[in-house]
């Protein structure tokens, strides 16, 4: 063998090495995407997120007893992560990039300030973790006194959440994570209203506690008009056109007004010395506008003298505002008086529907609904089982569609109309169209007078506040950094 043949036979272990390494290469590259790809499945599917605890109570179980614990994932923090950031840019609306907030851009990149010191990540998750905080403690504290949901209530979640689109909610959140989610915030609502309907305060409470504090729950009703003046020491800008001579003038006629039709001509005549060119329509909607039905007791000059032993019918009060060169004057129309219209209990279920083939499909599901609910056991408590299954109504449907002690006004005409028909009788049921969509009606029955309401709310938020802080300190929650931080925003 020739000395080229030699070498060439010593190169063929060199040539095989390299295939080898290339070979290694390509299943080591192989490898990875595999790796990746595994690693994407599992971030999509939301896995790592479920094997994770973002939050817990602490464990109250007595020595030797099964950890009582409650907790929530990953994929259910995600849910409530998105819920609360859907919720606040359907608040803000079209509004949201004034306040400096881009939906296409990940929340962790963008800042709430100048200073950077938060992003909108963490603003989001703050507000998420208070929420969940929230319903945890109230969850440990219903699971302490046998409080649960029944199995009619889970299937109707169940049913709720078989129809959502878990997309909504974020990267790997399945409609199982949100059904969990869902379940803790139904309990911590049952449990909240067992305890409003279980601590409302009696008769004779409620009106003690009027008569301690009867101002804030009484009303005036009164004309306002004020005037501007000159100031001849501001270097600002201003429309007033008359001195501070002249405006007094003026006033001090509307002071001596002795009825509200003479009060409103003399505001005409005041408006029109100090804006000449005013046009005849503007001037009649201004004169409107001075009548304030229903004005509540403030802590200001003018809340003193309404609301003391001077008020009366058809007397003035005259205030001067030198910081804003602006003199008002007050009539009184009607003294302090309290709200006796009668409130009523209803339950409902919305359909939402914005244009007509909307809302065809909500007057078919609302139909549907009621006929099925009246062919079977067509209790209130049914009702409210339909209403947590299938009401639009985030904010009372988690209630079961209940909405306690509403007051002639309250709500839009066509729901007011049906809930204060003299005829409506407890367990009446029907279906009412309104701007927010087809609503199916339940009357539970009358509710307190509006004043009584009113006081009986502050009474129920002094006490479900002090048992709140009881929760708290009794069931803390916890929150795991890392994996709020794994979240995607």
């Amino acid at each position: 063998m020739s000395k080229n043949n030699k070498n060439a036979a010593k190169s063929k272990p060199g040539n095989g090495g390299i295939v080898v390494a290339l070979i290694l290469v390509l299943i080591f590259v192989i490898g990875m995407v595999a790796i990746s790809a595994c690693e994407n499945i599992r971030a999509n599917s939301g896995a790592e997120l479920r094997a994770q605890i973002a939050a817990s109570t602490n464990n109250t179980a007595a020595e030797g007893e099964e950890d009582d614990s409650i907790s929530v994932d990953g994929a259910m923090m995600t849910y409530f992560f998105n819920d609360y950031y859907n919720n606040f840019l359907n608040y803000y609306g079209s509004y949201i990039s004034a306040i400096g907030l881009d939906p296409t851009v990940s929340l962790k990149y963008q800042y709430t300030s100048e200073d950077q010191s938060e992003t909108w990540f963490d603003y989001i998750m703050n507000g998420a973790t208070q929420n969940v905080s929230g319903l945890l403690t109230i969850n440990k504290a219903a699971a302490a006194e046998g409080v649960e949901l029944t199995d009619e209530e889970k299937a109707a979640i169940k049913a709720r959440t078989d129809e959502m689109d878990a997309s909504l909610y974020g990267t790997g959140v399945k409609r199982n994570d949100i059904y969990n989610a869902m379940c803790i915030e139904a309990l911590a609502y049952k449990y909240q209203l067992s305890k409003e309907l279980e601590l409302a305060p009696s008769e004779e409470t409620i009106n003690t506690y009027y008569e301690n504090s009867a101002n804030n729950y009484k009303f005036v009703d009164v004309l306002t008009f004020s005037l501007n003046y000159i100031d001849p020491e501001s270097t600002e800008e201003s429309t007033a056109t008359l001195t501070k001579e002249e405006a007094q003038a003026y006033i001090d006629k509307l002071a001596a007004a002795t009825d509200a039709e003479s009060f409103k001509e003399l505001a005409k005549e005041a408006t029109l010395a100090a804006e000449p060119e005013i046009p005849e329509e503007d001037l009649g909607n201004r004169i409107d506008a001075l009548a304030t039905e229903g004005k509540t007791y403030g802590t200001d000059d003018f809340s003193k003298w309404a609301y003391g032993e001077e008020a009366a019918v058809n007397a003035t009060y005259t205030e001067d505002d030198e910081t804003n060169s602006a003199f008002t004057v007050y009539m009184l129309t009607k003294t302090p008086y309290r709200s006796e219209a009668n409130t009523v209990n209803v339950r409902h279920i919305l359909f939402i529907a914005s244009d007509e083939k909307e809302l065809k499909k909500a007057r078919e599901k609302a139909e549907d609904i009621l006929a099925d609910f009246n062919a079977g056991d067509p209790t209130e408590e049914a009702f409210g089982v339909l209403a947590l299954e299938y009401s639009e109504d985030t904010g009372s449907c988690y209630s079961g569609g209940l909405y306690n002690n509403v007051a002639p006004g309250e709500m839009v005409e066509a729901f007011d109309a049906w809930c204060f028909d003299e005829s409506r009788v407890p367990g009446d049921t029907g279906i009412v169209e309104t701007e927010y969509g087809v609503h199916v009606m339940y009357y539970v029955d009358n509710g307190l007078t509006d004043w009584q309401a009113s006081v009986s709310v502050d009474i129920l938020n002094e006490t479900l506040t002090a048992l709140s802080t009881q929760w708290s300190t009794a069931y803390t929650v916890e929150f795991d950094p890392s994996v709020l931080a794994a979240i995607p925003g």
